[in-house]
């Protein structure tokens, strides 16, 4: 059994394939995606987080092993899994509504991290 612990701060989701990330997509495809939506500002090679207009999210493409990843891969070829963060204390419809589209776009699922076992 894992034991995870929550933030009562904030939220984290994940955009992948399936609960076991089986499908890849090369990184330049999933990061031009995150690029045309207007609201997020790249942070560094495979990070995003919100324009100053934006409510707070914070959004890293990486690729898991086994559950594990790192998320400071600086020759990252393939994504099979993006991880989200944002805050809780908001009305979060609007990043749901951007998260939501971002994975129609790549054709994987969002899921809530708290809920997936």
């Amino acid at each position: 059994m894992i034991l995870r612990v929550y933030s009562h701060l904030y939220k984290y989701l994940n955009i992948s394939s399936d609960e076991s990330n089986s499908q890849q997509k090369p990184i330049k495809d999933i990061l031009k995606i995150l690029e045309e939506t207007d609201v997020l500002v790249q942070k560094d090679e495979h990070t995003f987080q919100n324009k100053e207009t934006f409510p707070w999210i914070d959004i890293s493409c990486v690729y898991a092993k086994n559950g594990s990843y790192s998320s400071n891969d600086k020759n990252l070829k393939y994504c099979n899994l993006i991880v989200v963060v944002f805050s809780r204390d908001r009305d979060n419809s609007i990043s749901l509504t951007l998260l939501k589209n971002i994975a129609d776009k790549i054709g994987w699922k969002l899921t809530d991290e708290a809920e997936d076992e």
